[in-house]
């Protein structure tokens, strides 16, 4: 099809090419045909100007853009025909991703080829509405795709999104696709409509054909048109019969739906790995033996702070008392309703800290910075979790610096962790909480016996990588125990925040590229009741949304990964926690009159879901 060998060679591997179509005054001649012809307060949502408009405006619009691609690819192509001519729109107000499909047969596939010429006529990127695409992905499956086959959306689990890439271009670049990529378009998130020029090329000797569904073992080819395209598309599109065109020929087809597991199949196998692909990130500690600990358990113990920057830590912290803090016994600063409270304690720790983060961590860059108190309370269990996922975990580590002001053991809610578990689980974790839970969320009494409480002094540091199981005791001492976290990742690291989408039939979380200030503004419980209002956050660029697929274990199995990775089970450990929620320890599943683990767990503030339930099982036994 193409003139250029190289791009016919692109072409053929990746399934797409990239190419300069427009020329600035071309692409302004375009955009007021676009708004001399549409009326804008048609457009919302994913809107394509050929289903929504007269006869005559469509005719207009298709033959303006005809000729102008025309003109444009006559560089390009070999002799060929080019047919369509539509807006394809996604506007400000939509801030939905269209996940990876395929578009539709419209040629005999097994001789000939064509493609999807989609050109901007603003800069697109994943900010507003930008395409992304599976490379070499037209090469997968030979199946037909119509109104009688449609073809599935999919949405791909974390392990595969490396595998996926973003197309940004200028205005008046193009992107011309194999009808078999799989691709999709990112969710809009700027204040302005994505506005794009959309034709169909094929070669010279192929023809228009539209594929119905006879049977389940036979295919009728009709012979079709740019304006059976036009004029029948919302009928087909339904699966319906086509009408007043010639039927060409039947022929023995028996369709077989791409699945899922199918399509994740062919995408490793496309992308098997190399060995450098299976490497770890570069290191994040500056001493080898240090970082050859912390890949090995999940975390290490440092020592941080002097006495003088403890007791100024410490002085900071009780002159906040009288400033608006959770009104429970653990409390998180990170989890305040007031932004500049959270702000002022976040950088006032930074600044305490930051050479001293300096001379353990090479290129490293602080996220977040908080108080982690939790005050004498004999109920105030923390139970195992992970913490949120913050970065690509596939190239860059993040990991949190937990240092207590006070000296920490079992008695007053020292931190214990599970070594080795941050290689058990290779799922995403979003936000809000309780509602995602850990996987391992009905197996609590399998897990928490597991947990190695680490004694600290003052000063010295729990830095535990942010896959890592890890919770707390209660403070069964009269004192509180004031500690600060500290989220640390590389420096060339991008911020994301994974986010639980609501109301969705199959477990969504949508990405987005975010700054650290994003943390000072959206904590836990915001997310929370935004997930149960239905809404998500506004205003951040999206990454894409992926489907939620975590790793299960057996208990028995569990507990052997557990046992293999050098941990040992402390039943004192088991019977403590299993004394506050009513259940005994070995059971997975504990009776239904007692407290679910899920239900109280919370990366950032577990501790008040934990104190409401105790609280209420307390009044219905009074």
């Amino acid at each position: 099809m193409f003139k250029n060998q190289s791009h016919q060679q692109q072409f053929d591997e990746k399934g797409y090419v990239i190419l300069p179509l427009f020329q600035p005054e071309q692409v302004q001649h375009l955009l007021d045909l676009y708004y001399e012809t549409i009326p804008q307060d048609q457009v919302s949502g994913l809107y394509e100007s050929s289903r929504n408009n007269t006869a005559e405006v469509n005719h207009r619009i298709n033959q303006a853009l005809f000729h102008a691609f025309e003109t444009a690819c006559a560089p390009v192509f070999k002799p060929c025909q080019l047919y369509g001519g539509t807006f394809m729109v996604k506007s400000r107000l939509n801030s939905e991703v269209l996940p990876l499909h395929q578009d539709w047969s419209v040629v005999e596939e097994e001789q000939f080829d064509t493609l999807f010429i989609w050109c901007p006529l603003i800069d697109v990127g994943a900010h507003n509405g930008g395409l992304f695409v599976l490379e070499g992905s037209h090469r997968y499956f030979q199946t037909l795709r119509s109104g009688s086959y449609p073809s599935n959306r999919y949405v791909l689990p974390p392990a595969l999104h490396d595998y996926v890439r973003d197309i940004s271009l200028k205005a008046g670049e193009a992107i011309l696709y194999s009808d078999q990529l799989f691709h999709g378009s990112h969710a809009n998130n700027s204040d302005g409509d994505r506005i794009v020029a959309t034709a169909q090329v094929m070669q010279a000797d192929a023809r228009l054909v539209y594929f119905h569904k006879a049977d389940d073992s036979t295919v009728d080819v009709y012979e079709g048109s740019a304006d059976f395209y036009l004029t029948q598309i919302d009928r087909i599109a339904r699966g319906q019969k086509p009408v007043d065109i010639p039927k060409l020929y039947s022929r023995p087809y028996r369709h077989v739906p791409i699945t899922d597991a199918a399509l994740h199949e062919k995408i490793r196998e496309h992308f098997a790995p190399s060995n450098n692909d299976t490497a770890m990130p570069h290191p994040i500690f500056k001493n080898a033996g240090l970082q050859r600990e912390f890949d090995e358990n999940g975390f290490v113990v440092i020592d941080l702070i002097n006495r003088d920057q403890v007791a100024e830590l410490l002085d900071f912290y009780n002159s906040l008392q009288n400033e608006p803090a959770p009104g429970n016994g653990f409390q998180v600063s990170l989890d305040n309703e007031n932004p500049e409270f959270v702000r002022r304690i976040s950088t006032k720790l930074i600044e305490t800290v930051e050479a001293d983060v300096g001379r353990h961590f090479e290129n490293h860059r602080i996220f977040t910075a908080s108080f982690v108190v939790k005050e004498p309370n004999p109920v105030s269990l923390v139970p195992p979790h992970q913490d949120w996922t913050f970065v690509d975990e596939n190239h860059f580590y993040s990991a949190t610096i937990w240092c207590p002001l006070v000296d920490v053991d079992r008695e007053n809610g020292g931190l214990g962790a599970i070594k080795g578990s941050h290689l058990l689980y290779d799922h995403v974790r979003p936000s809000p909480s309780p509602q995602f839970a850990p996987p391992f969320h009905n197996q609590m009494a399998a897990v928490i016996p597991y947990l190695k409480i680490i004694d600290l002094k003052a000063g010295q540091a729990l830095v535990f990588n942010n896959k890592t199981i890890h919770g707390s005791l209660p403070n069964y001492s009269g004192q509180t125990r004031v500690a600060f976290g500290i989220g640390v990742t590389q420096q060339e690291a991008a911020l994301r925040h994974y986010y639980l989408l609501p109301n969705q039939e199959k477990p969504l979380m949508e990405a987005y590229e975010v700054a650290p200030d994003f943390f000072l503004h959206y904590n836990n419980a915001r997310l929370k009741a935004m997930y149960e209002a239905g809404e998500k956050p506004a205003g951040l660029n999206s990454v894409g949304v992926f489907l939620l697929q975590p790793k299960q274990f057996e208990n028995d199995a569990l507990e052997e990964q557990f046992r293999a990775a050098g941990n040992t089970a402390d039943e004192n450990l088991a019977a403590q926690a299993a004394a506050l929620f009513s259940h005994g320890y070995p059971s997975a599943n504990p009776p239904s009159a007692a407290l679910p683990f899920w239900k109280v767990y919370t990366p950032l503030n577990i501790y008040r879901e934990i104190k409401y339930r105790l609280e209420i099982r307390k009044r219905a036994k009074l």
